[in-house]
C-alpha cells in the first residue's frame, strides 16, 4: 500500500486510539486466524499420522 511508504501516514495510523485502531484491523486479524487454524490444523494431521499409526503398531 502507498501509505506504507509515508512515514507521517504510518506514524498517524499508529498514533490513533488502540480501541479504534483495533476496530479498524480485528476483520484482517480474524481473517489470518481462520487461515492460520486451517493451515495448522493440515499440517498437524501431516506430520502427527505417522506417530498415530507408530503407537497403533505398538499397542497391538
Amino acid at each position: 500500500p502507498a501509505w506504507l511508504s509515508d512515514p507521517v501516514a504510518v506514524q498517524a495510523y499508529f498514533t490513533q486510539p488502540p480501541l479504534e485502531l483495533l476496530g479498524r484491523l480485528w476483520p484482517w486479524l480474524a481473517g489470518v486466524g481462520v487461515v492460520w487454524t486451517l493451515i495448522g490444523s493440515c499440517l498437524i494431521a501431516v506430520f502427527c499420522a505417522p506417530w498415530a499409526v507408530a503407537y497403533r503398531d505398538l499397542t497391538r
